[in-house]
């Protein structure tokens, strides 16, 4: 079975267009990741703090990168429905070929069949917290699992995750017989609980990743991961 890392910079590309450069370059020396993703927020509040946003004026270069540096470029999409469908159309016209949504707790399934008409590949999130699986097969779709740290009030909160990962969803099947996930989409410190779901039989994960560079500071920081945790990955 074939394993595929993603890798997510999230907000660690800083606002910078050199330091998603780099950030591209980088991801292209680790043996497993065949993309790296970035994140298109809507320039507008409460999407897009400053070291959130990507410039649509970004794509061309951060396309070219990956061209250059033989990795993928794509893109996860937020904002309303209008707003999602516009870039999209965007994406399309530009030739990405895979794109990604966050499901957990909004329904996207407009945007999400459109997509799957669309692109090559789209893969969607889900937080089984919220739902237990998306109710639909595609022969395009990749559904990643994703979890939030569940505290003793009943409430869960966001990233890192802490706790030990059960991988046993990924055996997970619907009453159609189709697997309900292919992967993780991975918010844990470090690199061993990434391992685990290969080993687990995940066949894509993926990590949020940043630069080594310490003086470089974001939100998705703290549970991202550079370039020398990962090459370790085989």
């Amino acid at each position: 079975m074939s394993r595929r890392l993603i890798l997510d910079p999230g907000s660690c590309h800083h606002g910078d267009l050199d330091v998603a450069l780099e950030l591209i370059r980088s991801a292209s020396t680790i043996p497993l990741a065949t993309a790296i993703k970035f994140q298109l927020f809507p320039n507008r509040p409460p999407f897009a703090p400053p070291n959130h946003h990507i410039p649509e004026e970004w794509i061309p270069s951060l396309l070219g990168a990956g061209r250059d540096n033989a990795i993928e470029v794509f893109f996860s999409v937020f904002g309303t429905d209008e707003e999602v469908e516009e870039t999209m159309e965007h994406l399309f016209y530009l030739a990405v070929a895979k794109i990604k949504f966050a499901y957990s707790m909004r329904d996207r399934m407009r945007s999400i069949l459109r997509a799957l008409d669309t692109f090559e590949e789209v893969f969607v999130t889900t937080d089984v917290m919220d739902r237990p699986y998306l109710p639909l097969y595609h022969e395009r779709l990749t559904v990643l699992h994703t979890e939030t740290e569940p505290h003793g009030n009943g409430r869960q909160t966001k990233y890192p995750v802490t706790h030990k990962v059960d991988f046993g969803f990924l055996d997970l099947r619907s009453p159609d017989g189709f697997h309900l996930f292919h992967g993780f989409s991975d918010h844990t410190l470090g690199v061993k609980q990434t391992k685990a779901a290969f080993r687990a039989g995940a066949e894509v994960v993926e990590k949020h990743f940043k630069l080594r560079d310490t003086s470089l500071s974001c939100p998705d920081s703290r549970f991202s991961v550079s370039a020398i945790e990962l090459k370790g990955l085989k």
